[in-house]
């Protein structure tokens, strides 16, 4: 199964604001059960986990569309994850000045409240996984910190995210600071509040759900230190934890994806 939120362009949310809420063109189908039920391979409500993907793009750009989920992309993620429902959402964008923090958290979770709110119109299991990359990766690290206080969400799946915005800002590259400082709408001196609130790394608690970090040690506009910072609050509170780092850049290179899949099997097991 496969569901799709809104078109950040064409689309309201169940709030009026522009840019999340849940669309059913993009429900996808793979069987119906005799009762009328959706449920991949047959599956019972509760064997239905949720994944939600966050994409990326720096908070100012990126698009729920980005994914490719044609039938073949589907038909693979089934095989790879059985029992698994697929959600992707769009957030709204940096634009001058307009839509900074918190504007991207509010939206993320506001799109979650309402998909919990469906689930038994989806027939799903209330069990969450959240993943993202990049902004993406930093948007689901701090909706699962932050949001989870009836323990939905079980576990975290984060790529080449970002977990404390003053060290990015203070160690990055000249890059990351305009977009960090974008994002926030000045700098840590400026908006010290600000930066902690948005830092997923000041958020980890012993209960927090465990996570999955993965991370190129070569990664020039978010350096590996930011996994390393949250494998750190993590261990520090004995939350269970996996780092998987790889020599690339930003993003996962095609010759590591393999083994990375791997990792998010065994995380999803």
């Amino acid at each position: 199964m496969f569901i799709g939120l809104y078109k950040r362009e064409t689309a309201r949310s169940v709030s009026g604001r522009r840019g999340c809420g849940f669309e059913r063109r993009s429900l996808w189908r793979p069987r119906a059960t005799a009762n009328g039920r959706l449920s991949p391979s047959g599956q019972s409500r509760n064997e239905t986990d949720v994944f939600v993907f966050i994409h990326g793009g720096g908070w100012m750009a990126g698009d729920k569309n980005d994914l490719q989920f044609t039938e073949n992309n589907l038909q693979a993620l089934k095989a790879q994850f059985p029992g698994f429902a697929f959600v992707n959402l769009n957030y709204r964008l940096v634009s001058g000045e307009e839509n900074r923090y918190p504007a991207a958290e509010n939206d993320v979770k506001q799109a979650m409240d309402y998909l919990y709110r469906q689930l038994e119109s989806y027939q799903l299991s209330s069990d969450t996984y959240l993943a993202g990359g990049s902004a993406g990766a930093h948007l689901a690290a701090l909706h699962t910190l932050k949001h989870n206080e009836d323990g939905r969400i079980k576990g975290c799946i984060a790529i080449a995210g970002v977990y404390d915005m003053v060290s990015l800002y203070e160690q990055g590259s000249s890059e990351a600071k305009l977009i960090v400082a974008s994002f926030m709408g000045g700098r840590p001196v400026d908006q010290a509040d600000g930066y902690a609130r948005a830092s997923p790394i000041n958020f980890v608690t012993p209960s927090s759900a465990k996570f999955l970090v993965l991370h190129g040690t070569e990664d020039t506009l978010v350096p590996v230190s930011q996994a390393y910072e949250l494998r750190d609050a993590l261990a520090g509170h004995g939350v269970e934890h996996t780092v998987f780092t790889y020599p690339g850049g930003h993003g996962i290179p095609p010759e590591h994806l393999g083994t990375a899949f791997e990792y998010i099997g065994a995380f999803l097991r």
